[in-house]
């Protein structure tokens, strides 16, 4: 798969960034797009904030997708976050 991605300046990251707290963790889930209330309730359920979420055509021409950028809950471990994501995962068609 290849493409671009963006970073934009989040008026809300650079505030987090000058008050000495930790930089928040970020990042990226692909989704079927059918699929996104149900994958986006239970990243929310565990603590997740949805930063945002883009679709787009299926490059192997199936069902349009959505990528989903998430935010990990403050304070967050990184072993928590991880399996937290692996259980949403396991629901994926192609995890």
């Amino acid at each position: 798969m290849r493409g671009n991605i963006s970073v934009t300046d989040d008026d809300t990251l650079s505030q987090q960034g000058t008050t000495g707290s930790n930089p928040p963790t970020i990042g990226l889930l692909m989704v079927p797009t059918e699929d996104l209330a149900q994958h986006t309730q239970d990243l929310q359920g565990r603590g997740f904030v949805i930063d945002s979420t883009h679709n787009f055509p299926d490059l192997r021409e199936g069902d349009e997708q959505t990528l989903v950028v998430w935010e990990a809950p403050e304070n967050s471990d990184e072993s928590t976050i991880i399996a937290d994501l692996a259980e949403v995962s396991q629901q994926f068609p192609y995890s």
